[in-house]
């Protein structure tokens, strides 16, 4: 891997899976394009770890770079606008990515 550790993945994981996943779902408005896009994001995360070694927080903001960029590139590909955003915790987005078969593949990945 990297100089990070399983654990420290694990963590960066917990940590900001429910909000990337708030982030993705409020931003598009689909749970289901939410959770894969989520899983996405974290397992490109995997991979970006395993090429260099870097901070836990300089993943972090790579993390949140590349959600947004997902998003961008599903609103141009699906010709609407960008949505400004409120509250991120409005109802509706209830849950992180469980479920998805790219949170199959991160939680294989991280060993869990």
């Amino acid at each position: 891997m990297s100089a990070l550790d399983a654990r420290t993945l694990s963590r960066i994981y917990e940590r900001h899976a429910e909000g990337v996943f708030r982030y993705v779902h409020h931003a598009l408005g689909d749970p289901a394009l939410a959770e894969a896009l989520s899983a996405q994001a974290f397992c490109e995360m995997l991979e970006a770890v395993g090429a260099a070694s870097t901070s836990s927080e300089a993943i972090e903001r790579w993390l949140y770079r590349r959600v947004a960029e997902l998003v961008a590139e599903r609103l141009r590909r699906s010709g609407e606008s960008p949505v400004h955003f409120g509250n991120a915790s409005d109802e509706g987005t209830e849950g992180p990515i469980a479920g998805s078969t790219g949170t199959a593949r991160l939680r294989a990945a991280l060993g869990r």
